[in-house]
């Protein structure tokens, strides 16, 4: 059995990115993708890190985490409610589990879950200020 690589080590796109406190928005089915609207907390080696606004413990970006090309995908989302945060925007909660097993990812967090067979892990980056204040 081949063992599960950690996101961070699997994809290039997302080795600067701390996936566990970033937050998921909204989550996107669509063909043959799935697109998860972020919150990405920036660790300091990405190149679009600054320091942290007052108050933040981290460096925030908006964006977009993409499984696209997926020949096969299993989409489950959880019934729970989405919490609200200070600004009045829903979050979904995080991604606590992202692992790369051959050519099938696997991701978890309060949201629900996903396994896909895809062909590329994609990151955009919105030019859209965060909406941590």
């Amino acid at each position: 059995m081949t063992s599960k690589t950690p996101y961070y080590k699997a994809f290039d796109a997302l080795k600067n990115i701390y996936l566990e406190d970033s937050w998921v928005l909204e989550i996107h089915d669509i063909e043959k993708s799935i697109s998860f609207e972020m919150e990405f907390v920036l660790t300091k080696s990405h190149k679009f890190y600054d320091k942290p606004k007052k108050g933040e413990q981290y460096c925030y970006k908006r964006g977009q985490l993409i499984l696209s090309g997926c020949a096969a995908k299993t989409l489950h989302l959880s019934d729970a409610e989405p919490s609200i945060d200070a600004n009045g925007e829903k979050d979904l909660g995080n991604i606590y589990l992202f692992v790369k097993q051959n050519e099938q990812v696997e991701l978890e967090g309060e949201w629900g879950r996903v396994i896909a067979k895809c062909d590329e892990v994609l990151v955009r980056y919105s030019p859209v200020s965060s909406k941590k204040a």
